[in-house]
This record gives structure tokens, sequence and C-alpha cells, in this order.
């Protein structure tokens, strides 16, 4: 009789990253490759990232440049900078301006923080160049490119917070002070407030990853071009 071997669970500290011992259905830690696609390699297509981009641009400086095209421009910009950087082997550095985290540091030096952010973003580039994105989106994205090329980078973030919150709630309740006194004689008193109905952001999948990685190339920009207003930078 043939004995079916059972599959291994590989260990997360010593093999977790190496992709040439991973099978399909294998476990890293807790999670399958399968149903966990961050465990799959990314890959970057090469065509929507275009040439170099040289030159970055403020809103006035080209007032006549599409929408579409004035996002790509920075997108575009920021990744060909990163992967400079990282070839050119700089340094990732703390400053009062960027305070950047260990954490924030360590993908900024990593090739594969940017592979897979570049990935992530590609969705977000065909849509720009198919003209399917919503109008609410590429305004969004507009009016975040403008002010962070102004080095207005908090008030960048504020759209952005707009644009992935939109004003929410979720279900929950409030107790008043009333509720405070009564709640051991017969009774309270409290605010319920609903749970928002879900917007477009909430619907989209591909919109959630890509507007994530948008953020990390957000930060990277401040990083490269940080305001020398400190109350002026996203922290």
């Amino acid at each position: 009789m043939k004995i079916q071997k059972s599959k291994r669970k590989l260990n997360a500290d010593r093999e977790g990253y190496d992709f040439k011992k991973w099978h399909r259905g294998q476990c890293i830690g807790n999670q399958s490759i399968i149903k966990n696609v961050n465990m799959h390699p990314v890959s970057v297509n090469a065509r929507l990232w275009g040439d170099e981009q040289e030159e970055l641009f403020t809103r006035e400086e080209v007032k006549d440049m599409p929408a579409a095209d004035f996002i790509l421009h920075m997108i575009r910009w920021v990744a060909w900078e990163w992967g400079k950087n990282l070839k050119a082997k700089h340094k990732v550095v703390y400053t009062e301006h960027n305070k950047l985290t260990d954490d924030m540091i360590r993908v900024f030096e990593s090739e594969a923080e940017l592979k897979k952010t570049m990935s992530d973003l590609e969705p977000l580039i065909q849509r720009l160049l198919n003209g399917s994105l919503l109008q609410k989106f590429q305004d969004n994205y507009e009016e975040m490119i403008t002010l962070a090329l102004r080095r207005e980078y908090k008030d960048a973030m504020a759209v952005f917070t707009e644009l992935v919150m939109n004003h929410k709630t979720q279900h929950w309740r409030q107790p008043n002070m009333q509720h405070r006194v009564q709640q051991n004689h017969g009774g309270s008193i409290q605010k319920i407030v609903p749970t928002s109905a879900y917007c477009e952001f909430d619907a989209d999948p591909e919109a959630i990853i890509f507007s994530k990685a948008w953020k990390r190339f957000f930060q990277y920009l401040q990083y490269l071009r940080p305001n020398e207003e400190l109350e002026r930078n996203f922290i």
C-alpha cells in the first residue's frame, strides 16, 4: 500500500521568503499561498511605466495637460526616482521633516517592495490610460497631486482621507451621562449611530489596493521633496 506523505508546514522564519521551496497547498505560518495572493511573486508591466520621467510639473505649469496625464507623470516620476536611488544604493535617512519609521525605511530600501508597489498601482494606470477611472476618483487624485507638488502634503493627505473614508460611520452606540446614572435603575438612554452605505470606493477592491500603493508613492515623494515648514508635511 502506498503511503501518502502529508504536506510539510514551512518554517516562516527560515523558509517564508524562498519562493523556490513553495508548492501549492503548503502553508506559510497559518496562510495558504493559494488563498493569499500576496504570497505569489509579482511582476511589473514595463510598457505601462513608459520612458524615464525626468521632470515634475506643478498644475500651474501645465494647465492644459489632461488630468489623467498629469496624474500619470507624477506616478511615473516617483517610480523612476525610487528605482534610481535603489540602483545607486542611496541610504534612506530619518529627518525631522520626513519622520520615517524603521518599517518605512526598510520599505524604501527594498527593491521587492518597489516592485510590489508598482504592480499594485498598475490597475490605476490602466484605468487612466483607457479613461475608465471614475470621475470622482480622478478629481481626488488630481487634487492630491496638485497639492503634493506644491509641497502641501498635509492638505493632500486630507483629500486622500476624504477619498477612502468619505465621512462614513460604523454601527455603534453612544451612551450619555443619563445612561450611566440609570444603568442600575430600570433602563438607559443612548444614541445609536447606523452604518453608512457603501460608496464607490468600498465596492471596488482594485481601488482599495491601488490607493494604498499610491499612498506609499506619496510618502516617497515627501521624502524626496519635503516642505521646510514641518507643519505642512504629512506625518
